[in-house]
């Protein structure tokens, strides 16, 4: 049987290794789910494909936390929903791939410059970037 819903970024993923786990920061983000009615996100950083379906490891952003929350979960769990109350979080297929340290600048400002986001023109504060959430 072939992994649940095959997607192109899938191939690309590096296996799930918990030695590179130090250098999250500089790991490649290559696919985003998003859960609507809780507002979470989970970022995909590696995975291994197993009989019938994958295992991801990453990152979830859950609107109201002060922190990022690494999650080892199965595709199949993510797209029938057991991992977040009984629906299922959908793969963003405008998702465009960049490294962890630019989604977790993201949510997570640093304080001090605005690393990873810039001041939008009118100098409201507004952080302007690319991988902005919809």
């Amino acid at each position: 049987m072939t992994p649940t819903t095959p997607q192109a970024w899938q191939s690309q993923l590096p296996r799930i290794n918990v030695n590179r786990r130090g250098e999250t920061d500089k790991m490649r983000v290559l696919a985003r789910f998003k859960h609507q009615a809780t507002n979470t996100y989970f970022y995909v950083l590696q995975g291994d494909s197993c009989k019938n379906f994958w295992l991801y490891w990453g990152f979830a952003v859950v609107s109201g936390r002060q922190f990022p929350i690494q999650v080892t979960v199965s595709s199949h769990d993510l797209e029938s929903g057991v991992w977040l109350g009984g629906v299922p979080c959908e793969v963003d297929t405008s998702f465009q791939s960049g490294q962890w340290v630019e989604f977790k600048n993201l949510h997570f400002p640093p304080s001090g410059p605005l690393a990873g986001g810039r001041m939008n023109d009118r100098g409201s504060g507004k952080l302007t970037h690319p991988h902005v959430l919809q």
